[in-house]
């Protein structure tokens, strides 16, 4: 379903990305890891239109979307959940959650209103607080949820586990599976090697704005250098 082929990007002289290419199929979850600096977050916000890449392409269902802005990309089926959450901390929670279907006119934004609720209950009881007073877990599912509000193709996640306890990791990493089990893709990015890995099907590497390892999520589980370098095993 994406393509991403030779991508790269950078701020203004300085480089970042090198080549990067991956693919990421319909409903599967797919894992991009690495440490911080690794370019990780660059790459998304290339992918989204939130960075204008300096070569290579980016294709969605056969179109290539390399150029277009985020609105347009938005539009065509990518959300991204930033690093941070970046949600609109003056803004209650429903008034969040309804920003994120700003550009639908269909007649099912209610129908996917009541849907991100039942996946996280603890929303609905929040519905009337600013989101800028919850917690960073409750934020999170804020911000994903918020992502789902515009009916996405592929969700991407940046940092899911960013500040948050490891049980409140595993809840997000289910609620992911369950999305991709609904046939949305998923592509989640962080450095929590270990637990991003056993989320997903296939799985990515990044170093140095470079991709140097990649394989099913069994396969980097299992390389010695993948877990010597990010999982502290040798």
């Amino acid at each position: 379903m994406l393509q991403v082929s030779e991508l790269s990007a950078g701020y203004g002289r300085v480089p970042v990305l090198f080549d990067i290419s991956l693919d990421v199929d319909e409903g599967d979850v797919v894992a991009l890891v690495g440490s911080n600096g690794a370019g990780k977050t660059t790459l998304l916000r290339a992918m989204s239109g939130m960075l204008p890449p300096s070569g290579g392409t980016v294709v969605l269902d056969g179109k290539d979307i390399t150029r277009l802005a985020s609105e347009q990309i938005v539009r065509l089926g990518i959300a991204h959940v930033p690093e941070g959450r970046r949600l609109f901390p003056g803004l209650t929670v429903e008034e969040n959650l309804l920003a994120g279907a700003y550009h639908r006119s269909d007649g099912d934004v209610r129908r996917d209103f009541d849907r991100v609720l039942d996946m996280f209950p603890r929303l609905r009881e929040r519905l009337r607080q600013v989101a800028g007073s919850m917690s960073g877990g409750e934020q999170q599912m804020c911000a994903i949820a918020r992502g789902l509000m515009s009916r996405p193709r592929l969700l991407m996640v940046d940092e899911l586990s960013m500040g948050l306890a490891p049980n409140l990791v595993d809840l997000f990493l289910d609620r992911l599976k369950a999305i991709a089990a609904d046939g949305i893709a998923v592509l989640v990015v962080d450095q929590d090697v270990d637990a991003a890995l056993r989320a997903a099907r296939h799985g990515y590497v990044m170093s140095t704005g470079h991709i140097t390892a990649q394989g099913s999520s069994e396969q980097l589980l299992a390389d010695p250098a993948v877990r010597d370098a990010y999982m502290g095993v040798g």
